[in-house]
Formats: C-alpha cells, sequence, structure tokens
C-alpha cells in the first residue's frame, strides 16, 4: 500500500517537501529526505499525478532522472584500483564494511550509497551531519551513538552524509568536545559490524586516524570523457550507445569536470521551460553549468 509523503513528514523530520497531492511513496522506510539541494526529496516518489502543475512534475522526474544516472555503476567514476561492481560484490558476500566517499557534488556519492542499499536488498538510513550536532556538551555524542544503534547491522546500509564536522583532525582542534566527538564516532564505527557510508567535500580536513578506520577511501570524480559522451546520448537520443555527431564529441571532450548532477539539472531546466532536448541548447546549458561551478 502507498503512503503519501504528508503522512512521512514526521517520521522523516518533517523534512518531505513533495505536496501530498502530487507524489507518493512506495514504501514509508526508504524516504532518504536528507539529501543537499533540490535532491532533499523523497527517493522513492517516482508516481506523480496528472493533476499537478508541470514544473512539478518535471522537477520530480528531474529528480528520478538524477537517481538513475549517478545510481548506474556506468556513469560513476570512482578514483581506486577497485571497481564500483567490485565493491558491491564484495559488500554482498560480507555483509560488512566501512566506505568513506569524498569529490565534488554531484559525483555520486550518496547516490552510491543508495546502489550498495539497493544491489542488497536493504534499508538505506540516512543521517545529516547537522542533524547529528548539538549545541549542548554531550548530546551530539548522544546523537551519534544512537544512529548506529537504531541501524540494524544485518537489514540497513547506515550513511551519515557530510560528515566533515565529526573527523576533524583532533591534533589541530581548539575545543575538548571536540575531541570527544571525534572519539566517539570512531568508536562506534569500529564497533558497528553492518556498512556504514560517509561523505564528504573536506577530505584533507580529516584526521589521519579517521582515515584508516575506513576499509575503502575512495574518491568520486566528475565523468569521464567516455562517460560524457554515453550519458550524452542517452539524455539526448535516448539511447546511451547512439553514434554521436563530431561536432557534439568535441565540444564534449572540452568540458571537462561535467558531472552526473550537472545532466539532471539541465534536463530539469529544459523540462521546466518546456524545451526539447536539442543539441545546441543542452550543450550551452552543460558549458553554463560546468563554468558557474568553476567560477569562470
Amino acid at each position: 500500500m502507498r503512503t503519501s509523503c504528508s503522512a512521512m513528514t514526521t517520521r522523516n523530520g518533517g523534512r518531505c517537501r513533495r505536496p501530498p497531492a502530487c507524489v507518493w511513496c512506495s514504501t514509508s522506510s526508504r524516504c532518504a529526505t536528507s539529501t543537499p539541494g533540490w535532491r532533499a526529496r523523497c527517493r522513492s516518489c517516482w508516481r506523480v499525478s496528472t493533476s499537478c502543475s508541470p514544473a512539478t512534475r518535471t522537477s520530480c522526474r528531474a529528480s528520478q532522472r538524477l537517481q538513475t544516472m549517478v545510481a548506474d555503476p556506468q556513469f560513476l567514476n570512482l578514483d581506486g584500483p577497485v571497481s564500483p561492481q567490485r565493491i558491491l560484490d564484495a559488500l554482498a558476500v560480507s555483509g560488512h564494511g566501512r566506505l568513506c566517499l569524498h569529490g565534488l557534488p554531484g559525483t555520486g556519492k550518496t547516490e552510491f550509497a543508495h546502489l550498495i542499499a539497493q544491489r542488497l536488498g536493504r534499508e538505506l538510513i540516512v543521517r545529516r551531519g547537522s542533524d547529528l550536532r548539538s549545541c549542548w556538551v554531550g548530546e551530539t555524542e548522544r546523537n551519534l551513538a544512537e544512529a548506529f544503534a537504531t541501524a540494524d547491522p544485518a537489514r540497513s546500509v547506515l550513511l551519515i552524509d557530510e560528515i566533515d564536522g565529526f573527523l576533524g583532525d583532533r591534533r589541530t582542534s581548539e575545543h575538548h568536545w571536540e575531541q570527544g566527538e571525534v572519539n566517539e564516532l570512531l568508536q562506534q564505527m569500529e564497533d558497528y559490524p553492518g556498512i556504514f557510508v560517509a561523505t564528504t567535500n573536506l577530505l584533507e580536513r580529516f584526521d589521519p586516524a579517521a582515515l584508516r578506520r575506513f576499509d575503502f577511501n575512495l574518491e568520486c570524480r566528475p565523468l569521464t570523457s567516455g562517460q560524457r559522451r554515453r550519458l550524452y546520448a542517452r539524455e539526448v537520443c535516448g539511447d546511451a550507445d547512439a553514434q554521436l555527431p563530431e561536432l557534439v564529441t568535441r565540444h564534449l571532450d572540452m568540458l571537462d569536470g561535467l558531472t552526473p548532477g550537472d545532466f539532471a539539472n539541465v534536463t530539469r531546466q529544459l523540462g521546466v521551460f518546456g524545451k526539447a532536448k536539442d543539441s545546441g541548447r543542452f550543450l550551452a546549458l552543460l558549458a553554463a553549468e560546468r563554468n558557474g561551478r568553476q567560477g569562470d
């Protein structure tokens, strides 16, 4: 039985932002509503009412589109000798592991955690670092302990998104309570027998001891040239294997730094304005996304 988003707001901390008349969730246990930006919507919201406004329908479908893009291993570019598929296979066999995913926004850090849970048939429990932090001494440590205690290691994948504030270098910390938070998280990680995933954009600030606690320390990089071509072909031509004109491939090859999130944003923008995905317009918007992020 489907549960409306309105019925899930209390269960998910009041962060489910979709109008209840427009979007319906297929499950009540996988509403990962704590992801950044416009993606902070229920990841199970796939059925959209035809009575909704075109902008609402388009925005929701763009959210679904992004999930499909970056939860597909062929559009993940993980730095290191181990492929995403091998990591998924290893986790499926062992049932436990600690992963640190770092990289630019939109490269698929959070979505890789969704992929792990999906492939293993587990519930993904998402906790934002900002939600766990408290201004009261000792409360943050209790929140961290509760997050691990409530995640069933045999049936769940625990994700702490934007974990930066909890794993700072203790050698440079100015307050004793900061060291206490790091120690608490490291201890919880050490004792947790399930699959734990942490994401960050600020790996350089991590405590060295914290990095050694992870089994996999993976950088999610922007798309390769080949991935850009295939994702463009899928979005514009409807087939990732479609043959692209030479002019288009040359243009895509010059757009270093594109992420799956850039493609999803362009798709969403064109849908909101009711524009067709023609080659020139799509490439121009991709370039704008890239240049805006890089400050060009």
